[in-house]
């Protein structure tokens, strides 16, 4: 009777042994099906535009504003940041005999050099001479290239040796082309690859401290994408600004 008895009992071990192995199986199994391995695991790629798996990135942004018409592209040879060295291109000053008129005449075209920014050719002459008569106002006449800068001139001061005067400043002066090109270049190309300006004639006549309806600009690569920034040309009294 003990017979039968052992039979079954090995029986049923080795159901609950295929049973246990069945299980394994399957759980091997669905582990691999499902990168449950670390060396396995599935990985996904995005770039910084944020683009998903076999997404295309984005491409370059537009460029905003419009580009002007001249290319600036290195320094412009004629454009004088300094009236000392255009005082080069005057010929020498007056000695100590020459009227006060002469010597007037003389500080007035090297300021309208300075203001001009390149050299030109000038024409100079006062409406009446100057005199030692203190406070009195003449007013002089500088041409720069045919254009026509009219310098108040006051006398400040007088002695037996000297005579002071101070010019005041003129209401308006002559733009050159070559000095707005050439001070752009000087201040903006550290800021750019890409400058540009409109076409400016060769020298104009233009308000002093005003915006001469002129401009450059310069591209700005900055995070919020290419975009062209103008610059409004000014001349001042001591040359080309841009505001």
């Amino acid at each position: 009777m003990l017979q039968p008895t052992v039979g079954m009992a090995d029986r049923c071990i080795r159901a609950v042994a295929s049973v246990v192995l069945s299980l394994a199986g399957l759980l091997a199994s669905t582990a691999c099906g499902t990168g449950g391995g670390r060396d396995s695991a599935p990985s996904a790629t995005f770039s910084a535009s944020g683009a998903g798996p076999g997404g295309s990135t984005a491409g370059p942004r537009p460029t905003q504003g419009t580009p002007l018409a001249i290319p600036i592209t290195g320094p412009e040879p004629r454009y004088v940041d300094d009236e000392e060295k255009l005082k080069l291109t005057l010929p020498p000053p007056p000695g100590t005999e020459a009227s006060l008129t002469e010597q007037v005449l003389y500080d007035l075209r090297a300021q309208t050099l300075g203001m001009a920014g390149a050299p030109g050719a000038l024409d100079a002459r006062c409406e009446g001479e100057i005199t030692a008569q203190r406070d009195r106002i003449t007013v002089c006449l500088v041409m720069y290239e045919g254009v026509e800068v009219r310098w108040p001139v006051e006398v400040t001061g007088a002695n037996m040796l000297t005579v002071s005067f101070q010019s005041l400043t003129p209401k308006t002066g002559p733009l050159v082309r070559e000095a707005v090109y050439g001070a752009f270049w000087s201040q903006f190309n550290s800021k750019s690859p890409q400058l540009r300006c409109d076409d400016i004639p060769h020298v104009t006549s233009v308000e002093l401290d005003r915006v001469s309806g002129y401009h450059c600009q310069y591209l700005d690569l900055g995070p919020a994408g290419p975009r062209w920034l103008d610059q409004p040309v000014v001349l001042g009294r001591f040359g080309v600004q841009f505001s």
